[in-house]
C-alpha cells in the first residue's frame, strides 16, 4: 500500500447516525458528503435498537447520536454499547437541542466524547465535520494510550520484578501492583485492599529504615532506594532491592511513587557466603602467617646459635691448630724422641730425635702400629701403657727399649694426650728421654 492510498484510507470515515428525524438525517448526510477533505460513508438508523444492531454488526469510526429516540434515550443507548467495565470503544458524538445541554453533559460523563447543539438555523451542520475530526483525533490518541498501557502492562507482567504505584495523596496506599506479588503468597486484590499489608510484611528489623527512606522521598521529592527483607505469607524471608521515582502532575505536585522491587535473595546469599569464605580465608591466612612467623623466629634463633657455634668451633680449631704447631715445633727442638700416636695406636708422626733413636724415617713410620716401633721390655707393654693413658695421666715410666739397630737402651717414657684440630679425639704424645742426655 503506497502513501497515496494511506492518505485516501485515512480520509475515509465510516459513521453511524442514530436519529429518528428523517429531515435531520438527510441534512447531516448532505453536510458530510459536501466536505472536500473526507469521504464519509454513513449508516443510518431511526431507532435505538436498530442503531445497536448496526453497531454490533459493523466497525464504525464514530457514532452520531440523538437524545430523543422512539424506543430509548441517548443515555440508554450509551449504557447498551458500553462493555462490562463501562468503557465505550467507539467515539460517540452527542447531538442535542439547545435546551438539552445538561443532558449532553450527562452523556459526556457516561462515555460520549463530545456534543454538538442542533440549532434551528442549521449552523451546527457546518461545524459537524470539524467536530467529527476532533473526536477522531482524540480517539486515535486514546487508542495509542491504551495500546501503550497494554504493552506496558504485558511488559510489567513478564518482568521478574514486582512493579507498583504508591499513592502520596492517600498515605501509603498502593494503587497498582503487578501480578508478581503472588510470589509472596498474596493476590493482587489483597495487596491493594489492605493498606498496611505492605509495611506489615517488611521484616521488623528493616521496617524503620524503609519508613525513613519513604518519608524522605515524600518530603523531598527524591527517588526512593532501599534494600530490605520481606516475609512471604508462609513466613519465608526474601531480600528485595526497592527503587522508585516520584511522579508529579502538570503543576509539579507529587502524586505517587512508581517503583520496582527486585528479588535479590540469591544475590544476598552469595554475598553472605563470599563474606564467610573471605572471613575463613583471612583467619586461615592469619594462622598460617603466625605459624610462619614462629617458624621463622625459630629458624633465626637456630641460625644465630649455629653461627655462634661455628664461630666458637672455628676459634677452637684455630687455637688447636696453633697448639698443634707449637707442639710440633717443640718436638723438633727438643732432644727427646717424640712419637705422635692416634687413639688406635697408629703412628701419625715422628720428630727427628725419634727417627734417629728408632732408626726409621718419619714417612715410613706414619701409619704403622706403634707397638711395632716401640718394643718395651718389662711388666707393662706399650698397649698397657696406652690403655692406662686413656683413663688417667701416666707418670714417667722407665722402660728398656729395643732400637732399630738391635741395641737396648734404658729410657724414661712419658705419655700425654693432646686434642686433635677437630676437638673430638685425642692423640698421644709418647716422649722417650735418654738419661745419657742429662749426663751430657
Amino acid at each position: 500500500m503506497n502513501e497515496a492510498e494511506d492518505r485516501k484510507l485515512s480520509r475515509h470515515i465510516v459513521g453511524l447516525l442514530v436519529e429518528d428525524d428523517a429531515v435531520d438525517r438527510m441534512a447531516c448526510r448532505r453536510a458530510l458528503q459536501k466536505h472536500p477533505d473526507y469521504d464519509f460513508e454513513l449508516y443510518e438508523a431511526d431507532t435505538g435498537q436498530e442503531g445497536l444492531k448496526l453497531a454490533r454488526e459493523h466497525k464504525f469510526d464514530c457514532i452520531l447520536l440523538d437524545y430523543h429516540l422512539p424506543d430509548m434515550t441517548g443515555l440508554d443507548f450509551l449504557a447498551e454499547i458500553a462493555d462490562e467495565m463501562g468503557n465505550i470503544h467507539v467515539p460517540v458524538l452527542k447531538l442535542t437541542g439547545s435546551d438539552n445541554i445538561a443532558i449532553a453533559v450527562e452523556a459526556m460523563k457516561r462515555g460520549a466524547r463530545d456534543y454538538l447543539i442542533k440549532d434551528s438555523e442549521g449552523r451546527y451542520l457546518e461545524l459537524l465535520p470539524a467536530v467529527i475530526q476532533r473526536v477522531l483525533s482524540g480517539q486515535r490518541l486514546l487508542e495509542e494510550k491504551r495500546s501503550a498501557e497494554e504493552r506496558y502492562r504485558r511488559l510489567v507482567e513478564h518482568l521478574p520484578s514486582i512493579t507498583y504505584i504508591l499513592s502520596f495523596e492517600e498515605e501509603g496506599r498502593l494503587i497498582f501492583v503487578s501480578p508478581q506479588i503472588e510470589r509472596l503468597g498474596f493476590v493482587v486484590e489483597e495487596w491493594l485492599e489492605r493498606r498496611d499489608l505492605r509495611f506489615q510484611q517488611i521484616h521488623a528489623e528493616d521496617r524503620d529504615a524503609v519508613m525513613q527512606s519513604y518519608l524522605h522521598s515524600r518530603n523531598t521529592g527524591e527517588s526512593f532506594r532501599c534494600d530490605y527483607r520481606m516475609l512471604t505469607r508462609a513466613g519465608e524471608t526474601r531480600w528485595f532491592h526497592d527503587e522508585a521515582s516520584v511522579v508529579r502532575d502538570e503543576t509539579g505536585n507529587m502524586m505517587y511513587l512508581q517503583g520496582v522491587m527486585l528479588d535479590i535473595t540469591e544475590k544476598k546469599a552469595m554475598e553472605e557466603e563470599l563474606a564467610e569464605h573471605r572471613y575463613r580465608l583471612e583467619q586461615r591466612v592469619s594462622r598460617m602467617t603466625e605459624l610462619l612467623e614462629r617458624r621463622i623466629s625459630v629458624l633465626e634463633s637456630a641460625n644465630a646459635q649455629l653461627c655462634r657455634t661455628l664461630e666458637s668451633y672455628e676459634a677452637e680449631r684455630h687455637v688447636a691448630k696453633i697448639e698443634n704447631m707449637r707442639t710440633k715445633f717443640l718436638q723438633e727442638m727438643t732432644g727427646d724422641a717424640v712419637l705422635d700416636v692416634d687413639p688406635q695406636g697408629i703412628v701419625t708422626g715422628l720428630n727427628p730425635a725419634a727417627e734417629k733413636l728408632l732408626g726409621v724415617d718419619a714417612e715410613e713410620a706414619a701409619g704403622v702400629d706403634a707397638t711395632q716401633l716401640l718394643k718395651f721390655e718389662g711388666k707393662m707393654g706399650l698397649e698397657d701403657l696406652l690403655a692406662e693413658a686413656l683413663i688417667r695421666n701416666v707418670h714417667p715410666v722407665d722402660v728398656t727399649l729395643s732400637t732399630g739397630g738391635g741395641a737396648k737402651v734404658r729410657v724414661e717414657s712419658r705419655f700425654a694426650r693432646v686434642p686433635n684440630p677437630d676437638g673430638k679425639h685425642s692423640n698421644f704424645l709418647i716422649v722417650l728421654h735418654l738419661p745419657t742426655q742429662d749426663a751430657a
